[in-house]
């Protein structure tokens, strides 16, 4: 899994993302639509990138945690018009495990791993 991040992170998230041991982190790619162009999958939460994605004719993953109001509503009406995916991202193997995105990273990353690598 590479993790491509923008311009605006700082560092104390970079220092976080590191302990995920992404293949490669890449900070503000040159190169941004090249990659997200030829990627199999790709998840993100609600921002402009999601915007980008679709507008390049890809159905991107958004994850709906602690999303509410506005942003919710545009997810929903992107949802609803098939523009993207916008399941409730848990594990279902054995059990089922919810989980809240901004705490809980790590298992988000295993989860992407295991999603990608299948």
């Amino acid at each position: 899994m590479n993790l491509v991040l923008g311009a605006y992170i700082n560092k104390s998230q970079i220092k976080y993302y590191k302990k995920f041991k992404p293949k490669k982190i890449i900070f503000n790619p040159y190169n941004y639509l090249h990659l997200i162009s030829n990627s199999k999958k790709i998840f993100c939460k609600f921002g402009i990138s999601v915007f980008e994605i679709i507008a390049l004719g890809i159905k991107p993953y958004i994850f709906i945690q602690n999303e509410k109001g506005d942003r919710m509503r545009e997810i929903k009406w992107l949802n609803k018009n098939n523009f993207a995916n916008t399941k409730n991202y848990t594990t279902r193997h054995k059990k089922n495990i919810n989980f809240n995105i901004n705490k809980n990273l790590d298992k988000i990353s295993n989860l992407l791993k295991k999603k990608i690598y299948e």
